[in-house]
This record gives structure tokens, C-alpha cells and sequence, in this order.
């Protein structure tokens, strides 16, 4: 990932386009329509595990998980800094980063 571009993210670089670029009628259109098809990729795992441990638990010297993890009490950042401490602390914060990827598409959906 190039962090001045955010590539892969970044929608004005990486030439995707995303459900919220289309109306809400042509978004519902495409959701429901048996003329489309719906798909979700997703990531194995354990590569998907390891990449958010190191990126955002090692990594990011502490700030995106005191920030999202614990920012009142700052307390958790050093138990992010082993792999079995990380495992513990996502179980109790939630984020994009390591949430089940099933949660991205509502069940209405599936």
C-alpha cells in the first residue's frame, strides 16, 4: 500500500467504483435486481489477522489502537503488541480492520 495515495483504498486512484457513487435508486436497482450479480471478497483469515496485527497493532506505534481501542484510559496499546494480546483486545473493540467481513453486507443481502 502506497500511504501518500492509500492504495489500495483510495477510489480516486484505484479506478473502482463504489455502490455510494451511483444514486440511491440505481444502488437499490443493483441490490435487488435478479440482472446483477452481488459478490463480496474477502481475505483469508489468518493473512487477514496478520496484516492488521502488524499494520495496526505493531506497526502504528500504538496511536490507531489507543485511539480506537482505548482512548479515555491508554492502556491497552501494550497488550497489542504480541499477537495473542491483540487476538484478546479485537474481541472487545470493534473495527473495519478486523471485524468479521461478513458484517460488511447486510443478511438482506446475502
Amino acid at each position: 500500500q502506497d500511504p501518500g495515495r492509500m492504495l489500495p483504498h483510495n477510489p480516486k486512484t484505484n479506478g473502482l467504483k463504489y455502490l455510494w457513487h451511483y444514486t440511491l435508486d440505481e444502488a437499490n436497482t443493483m441490490m435487488t435486481s435478479p440482472d446483477y450479480t452481488r459478490a463480496i471478497f474477502v481475505r483469508d483469515p489468518k493473512s487477514r489477522f496478520l496484516s492488521a496485527f502488524l499494520d495496526k497493532g505493531m506497526g502504528n506505534f500504538d496511536g490507531f489502537v489507543l485511539a480506537k481501542c482505548c482512548p479515555q484510559t491508554r492502556d491497552c496499546a501494550e497488550q497489542a503488541q504480541t499477537s495473542e494480546g491483540f487476538l484478546k483486545l479485537i474481541h472487545k473493540c470493534s473495527d473495519p480492520h478486523w471485524d468479521p467481513q461478513a458484517a460488511r453486507m447486510e443478511a438482506k443481502d446475502w
